[in-house]
This record gives structure tokens, sequence and C-alpha cells, in this order.
């Protein structure tokens, strides 16, 4: 397993749901080849409906205080502080996933993952920042999942 590349894997919880499903079954189908695959979570769950295999294993990472996180953007990201306002400081309720920025960072710059896969838009938004702060820079894949046929119905 030492020989392998590092494969992780971003998502915002096992629970219930067609990305957890459909990133469960990409990273048992990575792991069947050359990978070391580990899926690292930000919400922490009893349940767990949909498990990967054993060959899989599975890490969530530990959460900020929302306040230190927003103060940690504004550090980390001087120059974007006007891209960042509206959507991650100002709100009274910010989004979960910037809570983890810090875990997530720390992870990438030690466990020096050689892939570092993302889904949904905040996974992918906080994986982008983490990457770009830590000494380790993985190949960074981030990907956009949807409902096809609520999108379809939507129209």
């Amino acid at each position: 397993m030492c020989d392998n590349k590092k494969v992780v894997v971003l998502l915002q919880h096992l629970g219930r749901g067609g990305v957890a499903k459909s990133v469960c079954a990409l990273a048992d189908k990575l792991a069947i080849g050359e990978y070391a695959v580990e899926i690292v979570t930000l919400k922490k769950e009893n349940t767990v409906p949909n498990k990967p295999s054993s060959r899989v294993s599975h890490r969530n990472l530990n959460k900020d205080c929302s306040l230190l996180a927003r103060a940690r953007m504004i550090c980390w990201f001087p120059r974007e502080f006007f891209v960042l306002l509206l959507p991650f400081i100002v709100p009274l309720k910010p989004c979960n996933a910037q809570s983890f920025l810090r875990s997530l960072a720390q992870y990438v710059a030690e466990e020096k993952p050689d892939i570092l896969i993302s889904a949904k838009p905040y996974c992918n938004i906080i994986a982008a920042m983490a990457v770009s702060v830590s000494n380790h820079t993985p190949k960074l894949i981030l990907t956009e999942h949807t409902s096809l046929s609520q999108d379809i119905a939507s129209r």
C-alpha cells in the first residue's frame, strides 16, 4: 500500500443521497486498482447508509469555530477579501464547510495525497483554498453532481 498513489475524496457526509452513493462507488473502484483511497467527510453521522468497502478508509475532519474560520479566511486570503465577503464572511449563518478549512489544509500537508477529489460546491471551494495554503499540492479534481431528472423538469 505504500507504493500506491494516495487518493482522497472530500465529501460533506456519507448520508443518504446520490452524491454519497456515487462517491462511495468511485472510491471502491479506485481502491481495487493501484490506489490507496480515503474518504474524508466534514460531518460525522451516527448511521452511514452509504458505506464504502473495507479497502477504503474513512476519516472525519475537525470543525473550527465559525468566527475563527472567518478570521482565518481573511488572514490567508487578504487579496480575495471582497470576493469572500458576501458568501463567507458577512452571513450570520455561514456555510458549514468553511469551518473545516484549517483541518483540511492540515490534513493535505500531513497526509500528502497525490490526488484530491472533491464533490459538491462548498467542498470544492474549501478544497481549492486548502490546497492553495498547504505546503503540499496534490492534483485537484473538482466535481459537481446534479439530479438529471430534476434538472430537466425545471426547464
